[in-house]
């Protein structure tokens, strides 16, 4: 998988990284919004869309023309969020320390170890408060100290929302390990191997409506840049365990086992039937789990059934990837899309076909099927 690296942008507010997330049919990013997607679209390495930084309480779907939405979770009690004043914000040069505020998020651990030059480290990012909070923009950032003064840090802030980014999804109380960044020097180069201290600043782009910034810091701790040449802490994507394996052959019959990762999918909307095979399917999804989720690469799959065989085209290049971190209990809602195309790629003729909705977690390998709804018949008229 791709490494991690800063993003710099021209904004004030506080900063993150982006990788090249790179499963196998080379999607790029999710947007979680409540705004439909235009299709699929052609694979790319580098960021493509800027994701909001919201995601709708009532978001639209695809129940029209009569049929009945499900019935969608309970949407989730905003959160005051902290931000920060210019002012507050680390300065090459100049002491800094946290501030005096009680700030939405907490930072509760930080490096373990040695770390090599410009490498990562992980943190434990908690949420204190009482309701869950969500966001598609957690960016961690590492201030480095030495006697005080600020030797390494981001000089460009900026909530990013671009492809590669976290979406961070903590319940009540809960905690997510977040991979953090050591920044280059205020002088532009490699931190020199030596001891210094850390402190750690997040900000996330919430999910209330009024699209606010959360914040949250720890630290100092203690800051070992490695002198004798390791890498320091790894950090590697993972796998659900006891996703399914998921060939996406056009024609075969569909005998996929029932995955055991804690992670379930509800639809928001249901899937309209009767409808011609011009209309699109589009809608969202709540993405829920029992175990904690740590830099999982997701994307949303349809899949289209007739008489149990598969019909519909193998999953298209797009840019529909999450990259997620999730505490036991967290939720999130993304996007499904599906244009009802056939193995060959015309429109599917008129009939009686089932559909499932898959979520699908890659390492780039095999994609695996982590979770799924129910086959839902479908009518093409």
């Amino acid at each position: 998988m791709a490494s991690i690296g800063l993003v710099a942008a021209v904004v004030w507010q506080v900063g993150g990284f982006s990788t090249d997330p790179n499963p196998p049919a080379t999607p790029t990013q999710t947007t979680v919004t409540d705004e439909p997607t235009t299709g699929p679209s052609d694979p790319t390495e580098q960021p493509t869309e800027t994701p909001t930084n919201s995601e709708s309480e009532t978001p639209t779907g695809d129940a029209t023309d009569g049929s009945e939405p499900s019935t969608p979770p309970e949407t989730e009690t905003e959160t005051p969020p902290m931000a920060w004043s210019p002012d507050q914000l680390p300065v090459c040069g100049e002491p800094f320390a946290l501030p005096d505020a009680d700030l939405a998020l907490t930072v509760e651990t930080g490096p373990d170890g040695p770390v090599a030059p410009g490498g990562v480290f992980q943190s434990a990012v908690e949420n204190p408060t009482a309701t869950a909070v969500s966001g598609s923009a957690a960016s961690p950032f590492a201030v480095v100290v030495n006697d005080g003064v600020v030797v390494a840090t981001q000089t460009n802030f900026v909530l990013q929302g671009g492809e590669g980014t976290p979406i961070l999804a903590l319940s009540s109380g809960g905690e997510s390990q977040l991979p953090v960044v050591i920044p280059p020097g205020c002088d532009g180069g490699e931190l020199s191997p030596g001891r210094y201290e850390t402190f750690v600043l997040v900000a996330l782009g919430s999910a209330n409506t009024d699209g606010s910034v959360m914040m949250g810091a720890g630290g100092p701790w203690a800051l070992d840049i490695a002198d004798d040449g390791s890498d320091g802490q790894d950090w590697s994507r993972t796998l659900p365990v006891g996703g399914v394996p998921f060939p996406d052959v056009c024609g075969d019959s569909w005998d996929l086992g029932e995955p055991s990762t804690g992670m379930e999918l509800e639809l928001v909307h249901d899937v309209r039937s009767p409808r011609s095979a011009s209309d699109d399917i589009e809608g969202d999804v709540r993405i829920t789990t029992t175990k904690a989720m740590t830099d999982v690469v997701l994307y949303t799959h349809i899949l289209i059934l007739q008489d149990g065989v598969q019909v519909s085209a193998p999953v298209p290049a797009n840019d529909n990837v999450m990259r997620v971190f999730m505490s036991p209990s967290a939720s999130l809602t993304a996007r499904i899309y599906s244009g009802l195309t056939g193995c060959d790629g015309a429109l599917l003729p008129a009939g009686e076909y089932e559909a499932a909705v898959l979520l699908l977690g890659s390492d780039g390998t095999t994609p695996q099927v982590v979770a799924r709804s129910e086959l839902m018949p479908l009518v093409i008229e």
